[in-house]
């Protein structure tokens, strides 16, 4: 639950940043993880470290030195978070298509779209009864 919060606070203002200040090159590695996550949607161990990438690499493209900071720990407690949240499988397509939703925002530079976007992805995650972490 905690964690959830935190991220809810952190994740969507990450988005909107990396919509104002990624690169082409961060875009191309964020479109990457999706692409892996669109590969193994049905395999959700795998699905799960594309998923904690992908959010790792929306940290990164804010170019803030706090946000990137928190890189490593957000990552480990996202793989932890998401393997609760995604254990069903068929979830993952619902998934996959918020995420890109997310993307789509970034990529077309458009930061308070991206900020909502992904505020509503993470509330789709809290929805999950498996979610509460």
């Amino acid at each position: 639950m905690q964690l959830h919060k935190f991220r809810l606070v952190i994740e969507p203002k990450a988005a909107q940043l990396s919509a104002r200040n990624g690169t082409a090159e961060d875009y191309k590695s964020i479109e990457e993880a999706i692409h892996k996550m669109s590969e193994t949607v049905d395999s959700a161990k795998v699905f799960v470290e594309a998923d904690a990438n992908f959010h790792r690499l929306i940290l990164l493209a804010t170019y803030n030195k706090f946000f990137s900071a928190m890189d490593g720990i957000i990552f480990t407690s996202l793989l932890s978070s998401i393997r609760l949240a995604n254990r069903d499988e068929r979830q993952n397509k619902a998934s996959l298509s918020l995420h890109q939703d997310v993307a789509n925002s970034i990529f077309a530079k458009k930061p308070e779209e991206a900020e909502q976007r992904m505020f509503h992805l993470l509330s789709d995650a809290k929805v999950r009864p498996t979610a509460e972490v």
